[in-house]
């Protein structure tokens, strides 16, 4: 959560996607030999209530870009892990071309779990760092057999903005996702995961900003877990 978008022109985007590429290929050298199934806690933007068990971590690399122009504006290494119980933590790296914060922080806390009648609750910050528009969110979520639901608020400088979300699973590796957060500076988004192997998943999306300025963003995230 938290767009932090780059203008960058092509050859910048080139010598992002060599980068992209090491660090995928890094990633894969170090975890591939772990027992690891990809389990992110929230959707292409906006977060869920979902938290990552105490000792288990996720590693993500993510490059945004711009469909209209061909072009790469972004690339994130993101970090998360789960804590103690109830308790998820990340640091991000922004390794865009020309980014003026390196590190990313986040921290979301499971308030309660999901009942036979309650939806699980949570909250957490985002994009914590210099130079940014750091935010604090309250989000639930709520199981309905194969689909999940997801309903929140997101304060930051501006105001309040809402957000909603979900996921259906189509299948045990396939599932389709789609999130909107209010606001002219924010964005719905639509895609769908892709669990590889036990240890390798994949999100790809598009993202259309709601002041329709700027054009359709694709992102694509490749997904290690333990």
């Amino acid at each position: 959560m938290g767009m932090i978008m780059a203008v960058s022109e092509k050859t910048e985007g080139d010598g992002m996607f060599c980068r992209f590429a090491c660090a995928i290929l890094t990633i894969l050298i170090i975890l591939f030999p772990e027992r690891s199934i990809a389990s992110p806690s929230g959707l292409i933007i906006i977060p869920t209530a979902e938290v990552l068990e105490p000792a288990s971590y996720a590693v993500t690399a993510e490059l945004d870009g711009n469909i209209a122009f061909s072009r790469t504006d972004k690339f994130v290494l993101a970090t998360q892990t789960g804590i103690v119980p109830r308790l998820e933590g990340g640091v991000d790296f922004d390794l865009s071309r020309g980014s003026t914060t390196l590190l990313i922080f986040n921290a979301k806390y499971l308030l309660t779990p999901e009942s036979d009648r309650n939806p699980a609750l949570a909250a957490g910050f985002d994009s914590f760092g210099p130079n940014l528009n750091s935010g604090a969110y309250l989000v639930g979520s709520r199981t309905f057999h194969v689909t999940h639901a997801h309903l929140g608020i997101l304060a930051r400088e501006g105001g309040l903005f809402p957000f909603f979300g979900y996921d259906q699973e189509l299948s045990s590796r396939l599932v389709l996702m789609a999130d909107y957060t209010g606001g002219a500076e924010n964005f719905l988004s639509v895609g769908g995961a892709f669990e590889l192997s036990q240890d390798f998943s994949t999100i790809a999306g598009i993202m259309i900003p709601n002041a329709g300025g700027g054009g359709t963003e694709f992102t694509l995230h490749l997904i290690f877990s333990r």
